[in-house]
């Protein structure tokens, strides 16, 4: 049946510790009978037995069962052909009797639900526990978990029974019973138990094996014998049916069969004391006596009958070792109160799971905006060429022929304000755009216009790519039209009068509303040399000022300007403003004088630009003065007038980035653009690499974002690190039932499937909730903001799938661990 080849095992093989157990034991075990393996405490007598059942693994030799090898099969060999019986029972927590049955036969791959019923119930008949089948292991008292333990052995009709210890835990009542079971057992099948009480063996072992410091001993000795008043050495009779016999004062009474064969029994009296010699066949027994007779009635002694082993096929199923499903680990869950999700245990590591849940959201979120950080960086001309804005000495001086245009250049974005036709409700959408002026030499055609008509004052054009974007933020399906647009305000001071082509977001305004638009005009100050305006303790006044194209009517050259003078500002030019009236008009009539010649007042800061006439107006002025020229200067006015630097105040981007402001020189063509730069280089005017500047400010950003996308990525290691920790502890405190289901013959892979199943409920159903909370808080806030979140929503769902796998991996790692013992690894470590 089992054939022992030079097995061999050292615990600690690499260690100081290094302990030889077994030393190249060999021998074979008989198809069925009691055989004994005893042995001192760390002879290797367990270690042995473990090894034969496949709850250990050998370092070398080799264990053949049925003309089998057992290597790289032994859970499918063990739950086929071999019950164990523990010495600590191990019955499987959280089943009952019945159930702890049926698993047995599911592990030896029984599927027929009637088989495993009728089996259940004749096994537990033999063993005298069919009226708890109803109760728990815990519920048991040892005896009645031993004899449990022994039915799980029988009932899937192994030919092979391993008991280690099976009476250890008994008292001597209980280990009679049990010891008496498996002797009847021994009768049919191969039973293989480990002990060290020598009067077991001697009372119940067909055959014995001593094993002596890991080998087996050659000359075994059982030594002192203790005796159990087992049934064995009782002899029970019908004390109803004694015969009598009377011989004077002597009554001798006769018990039992008859008696066959003639044999002498001799009783001699001498002074009052009674001597019997027996016979060849005859035993005396007393109260010292081995045997016992016991005195009982027939009914008693059918109750002692003992009842016939069932013989009981064994499984054939190619698979073995499978117990759980998920409806199985979903019933074992709910009676599991610990891991319910109302326990505080639970509730804390929920909330972990939760701070997990947001952490990786907000990665995603972080992750997302690093895609989006590369600045929409605004257009830059081919024929352009950028400088700093002190050059202005230098530009003014350039020859006409050397360029087209110098604009004003903002390196970021505004953000402006547009409402749609008074509503409150739809006021107040920001949005990034550029301002943008309209040359005069722009027409319909050369700015593409698509709808609408060209912008008069106080009006705008918006670009394709602007329209569309205002269109997204209004998200009114009645708003998604080109026509819908032209009803919208901006900065609640320009009406949009139209759309033109453009994949930038631009608003381009009459070239006057553009000046002013800009601000770097709002505050000029005037050089009057002969006091004829300004007193001289006004001298160095300031005024709030807007730019305006003089009436056709009136007839200024390219360096004169007229100024209308706000009424009520006349008290920051003169400090007697009743006098105001006159001082204009001796100062107009001395300009006049000149015949547009004078010099005398000019604004600070121009190429120069003289005042030809002043002018006092009660119109009602937002600003101090109003500075009027001809089309010509208002087309150069970057030449014309310095732009006043102080007024700036830098945009900041959406992504906080401020803005830098230069001159952009624009050209017509190539040749035209090489002499311009030509002539900067000369003049030593440095041009700024705009391009350089945006690839810096990208990369910083990036940088940024990504150190924000680090920092997130160290958070969820640590964090997922904890979570191994939190999930290591929850394996360490399974482990013992992980070494159980090992012991009995589930499989590993179905231990792993049960975990899978545990974690999801557990943790990952949480996790999901979770994660599904804060990215929707997270796609309000894009939504809120216009921003497209297509690319956002497969973020956060891969990282959830990414994620939950990760979680579910680190839940079994630690399981991983403990199944990579085996089951005598696994329990003697975490049977505590």
């Amino acid at each position: 049946m089992i054939k022992i080849e030079n097995i061999a095992k050292t615990f600690n093989a690499h260690s100081r510790n290094k302990n030889q157990v077994l030393k190249g034991v060999s021998f074979d075990l008989p198809e069925k009978g009691l055989v004994a393996i005893f042995g001192k405490s760390g002879s290797g007598k367990t270690t042995l037995l473990n090894i034969i059942g496949g709850l250990d693994r050998q370092d070398s030799g080799r264990i053949i069962i049925d003309g089998e090898d057992t290597k790289g099969k032994v859970d499918k060999i063990r739950n086929q052909k071999i019950g164990f019986i523990f010495q600590n029972y191990y019955l499987e927590k959280g089943y009952t009797i019945a159930q702890i049955m049926q698993n047995a036969m599911l592990l030896a791959g029984f599927k027929d639900q009637k088989e495993r019923a009728k089996r259940s119930k004749e096994v537990l008949e033999l063993v005298d526990m069919d009226r708890y089948k109803n109760k728990q292991g815990d519920a048991l008292s040892g005896g009645q978990k031993q004899r449990v333990a022994i039915a799980r052995a029988l009932i899937k009709g192994a030919d092979i029974i391993l008991a280690d210890e099976p009476t250890g835990n008994l008292d001597a009542e209980n280990t009679i019973k049990v010891m008496d079971i498996l002797k009847e057992i021994s009768k049919t099948k191969l039973v293989v138990i480990v002990t060290h009480e020598i009067t077991l063996i001697k009372n119940y072992a067909d055959s014995y094996i001593q094993v002596v410091d890991g080998q087996l001993a050659g000359d075994s000795v059982i030594g002192e014998v203790v005796e159990y008043e087992t049934e064995q050495n009782k002899i029970y009779v019908d004390k109803k049916k004694a015969k009598k016999l009377n011989t004077g004062k002597l009554e001798i009474e006769v018990f039992g069969e008859e008696i066959k064969d003639k044999e002498t029994l001799q009783i001699v009296s001498d002074k009052g004391t009674i001597y019997i010699k027996p016979g060849k066949n005859i035993t005396i027994v007393d109260d010292s006596s081995e045997k016992k007779i016991v005195f009982s009635t027939k009914e008693e002694s059918k109750q002692r009958e003992t009842k016939k082993l069932p013989d009981f096929e064994k499984s054939q199923a190619k698979h073995n070792g499978r117990l759980f499903d998920f409806k199985k680990v979903f019933k074992l869950w709910r009676g599991n109160k610990e891991e319910r999700f109302y326990s505080t245990a639970n509730i804390f590591k929920q909330i972990f799971i939760a701070v997990i849940a947001v952490i990786v959201c907000m990665f995603c979120m972080t992750g997302f905006e690093v895609l989006n950080t590369t600045v929409d960086n605004k257009y830059l001309g081919e024929n352009s060429v950028y400088v700093n804005m002190n050059t202005y000495s230098d530009l003014r001086t350039l020859d006409r022929s050397l360029y087209s245009t110098i604009d004003f250049f903002e390196t970021q974005y505004k953000e402006g304000s547009f409402s749609y036709n008074g509503l409150a409700s739809l006021s107040g959408i920001k949005q990034n755009y550029a301002p943008k002026a309209i040359e005069s030499s722009d027409s319909e055609n050369t700015l593409g216009l698509i709808s609408g008509q060209m912008p008069q004052d106080g009006e705008v054009l918006i670009t394709r790519n602007l329209a569309e974007s205002l269109k997204s933020q209004f998200r009114l399906e009645e708003l998604n039209s080109d026509k819908a647009m032209l009803l919208i305000e901006f900065e609640e001071e320009y009406k949009v009068s139209g759309i033109v082509e453009g994949s930038y977001p631009y608003v381009y305004m009459n070239k006057v509303d553009y000046i002013n638009f800009l601000g770097v005009y709002d505050c000029v100050s005037l050089s009057d040399y002969n006091n004829l305006i300004l007193a001289e303790d006004y001298k160095d006044a300031t005024f709030t000022s807007e730019i305006l194209l003089v009436d056709d009517s009136v007839n200024l050259a390219d360096n004169e300007a007229r100024i209308e003078i706000n009424r009520n500002s006349l008290y920051k030019m003169m400090s007697d403003t009743t006098q105001a009236d006159y001082t204009i008009n001796k100062a107009n009539t001395y300009l006049a004088s000149t015949q547009g010649t004078s010099t005398a007042i000019q604004i600070t800061g121009s190429k120069p630009i003289y005042v030809q006439r002043f002018e006092i107006t009660r119109d009602i002025m937002t600003t101090d003065i109003r500075i009027y020229v001809n089309q010509n200067a208002i087309d150069n006015i970057f030449v014309y007038l310095e732009p006043n630097l102080d007024s700036l105040e830098g945009s900041v981007s959406s992504l906080g980035i401020e803005s830098e402001f230069y001159f952009e020189i624009n050209t017509e063509d190539s040749q035209q653009l090489s002499m311009l730069k030509e002539k900067l280089t000369q003049r030593g005017i440095a041009l700024v690499d705009v391009k350089a500047i945006f690839e810096r400010e990208n990369a910083q950003l990036i940088d940024e974002a990504s150190s924000n996308l680090l920092v997130f990525g160290i958070i969820i290691l640590l964090l997922l690190l904890i979570y191994y920790f939190i999930e290591k502890s929850g394996s360490i405190k399974n482990s013992k039932e992980y070494g159980i289901y090992r012991a009995i013959g589930v499989n590993k892979s179905n231990l792993l499937y049960k975990e899978c199943i545990n974690t999801v409920i557990n943790n990952l159903i949480g996790y999901l909730i979770f994660y599904l909370l804060a990215s929707a808080l997270l796609c309000i806030r894009y939504a809120v903001m216009n921003v497209e979140f297509g690319v956002f929503l497969g973020m956060l769902a891969g990282a959830f799938a990414l994620s939950a796998v990760m979680l579910l991996a680190i839940s079994l790692i630690p399981y991983l661990f403990v199944l990579t013992r085996t089951p005598s690894q696994i329990l003697s470590r975490f049977d505590i």
